[in-house]
């Protein structure tokens, strides 16, 4: 039998990128959470703008990352995003067919 929910939905927090970065968010679709309180990390990608973004929870600060290239540490379509235990971060990119890993501060 369906169900329906009857909760309405509050906005609690909203994350933007620096006034100082390129742009705003251009196409996200994945976020990874990790942490509680103050250690509290949201990390995207943006695949439109090829670059990834940390932002702590509490203090709203954000880490922006890279540009379209294919060095290392660099994107061309980042798509995927996962923290594991360690709070080490993957990217996955599906055109330069690769994964790298960061660590919780943005640092490749």
């Amino acid at each position: 039998a369906d169900e329906m929910l009857d909760q309405q939905l509050s906005l609690q927090r909203r994350f933007e990128p620096p006034e100082d970065s390129a742009g705003r968010l251009g196409h996200v679709a994945h976020v990874a959470v990790i942490g509680q309180g103050s250690e509290q990390l949201v990390a995207t990608v943006d695949s439109q703008l090829s670059r990834l973004l940390i932002f702590n929870v509490e203090s709203g600060q954000c880490v922006a990352i890279g540009e379209i290239m294919e060095e290392p540490g660099e994107f061309m379509d980042p798509y995927g995003i996962a923290f594991d235990v360690t709070r080490d971060l993957y990217v996955s990119d599906s055109h330069l067919h690769r994964i790298q890993v960061y660590d919780w501060r943005g640092n490749f």
